[in-house]
């Protein structure tokens, strides 16, 4: 693994991945594998996906994120950056809205702050309908090849089979908790501490346009856009991913 990172302390500081719709923590195993082995990562299952089997009995990002916090006090893992892919990225915020001074800094991986716009929140509703009314097979084999640029790529076929196992209730629960979330552009604009903002160009969910928009209300803010990439940057472009990321560090955990 690449050394310890110049300016760094020796104390190894936390970091905290979260995943996104439909996946569980095996997203980010070849990103970890590119860092450096100066931190602590920490790859959380989501409620409801992998070995993490029960969902919140509320259906919202803030109870799962009360989840997460849980989990982490009980780990003793403090004061994390936070890394969230797409669904991830919006549990995050959801976590720092309510501990701003317990978060080093946030990456939003093909994520936003913005909530769910008028045809997004239809395009959930359609997916709860077909999901609930026709299994999630048919769901997932569309699903699949719109996260990436290249959809005939081998890429396509290994994530396809990787989420065969997420359970319907839980791609149902997720639908509908993004689609009812809260606006946290506020949240993002008023924390104190790093931000990412690390894209694809060719996403279609969450655009560059869309990105550029974020970085508009923000001062200091990095963005960085993957130009191989499409909505799985750390599965499509995992060495330029893990570059982003190591530097972003710097800025973290800068004079600690």
């Amino acid at each position: 693994m690449p050394s310890s990172p110049s300016g760094f302390s020796k104390e190894k500081f936390n970091v905290v991945f979260l995943h996104g719709y439909c996946e569980d923590s095996w997203i980010w195993d070849e990103l970890i594998s590119l860092l450096p082995d100066s931190f602590h990562y920490h790859a959380l299952n989501l409620p409801g996906t992998g070995d993490n089997k029960i969902l919140p009995p509320s259906v919202t990002l803030e109870a799962v994120a009360a989840g997460v916090w849980k989990t982490l006090d009980e780990r003793n893992i403090n004061n994390p950056v936070l890394i969230g892919h797409s669904l991830g990225g919006y549990v995050a915020l959801a976590m720092t809205e309510v501990r701003p001074h317990d978060v080093k800094g946030i990456a939003l991986f093909h994520s936003m702050p913005f909530a769910d716009t008028e045809a997004r929140k239809e395009n959930r509703n359609k997916v709860i309908e077909s999901v609930s009314r026709s299994g999630k097979k048919p769901f997932l084999d569309v699903f699949a090849p719109g996260l990436f640029y290249e959809p005939g790529s081998a890429l396509v076929g290994n994530f396809r089979r990787s989420i065969e196992s997420t359970p319907e209730e839980t791609i149902i629960y997720y639908a509908a908790a993004m689609r009812d979330r809260s606006d946290r552009m506020d949240i993002l604009a008023g924390f104190q501490n790093p931000v990412l903002l690390l894209g694809g160009v060719h996403d279609k969910i969450i655009s560059t346009e869309v990105l550029n928009e974020v970085s508009g209300h923000l001062k200091g803010a990095e963005i960085h856009l993957l130009t191989g990439s499409a909505h799985a940057g750390m599965l499509e472009e995992p060495r330029e991913s893990a570059q982003i990321i190591e530097n972003f560090f710097k800025k973290c955990f800068k004079g600690t």
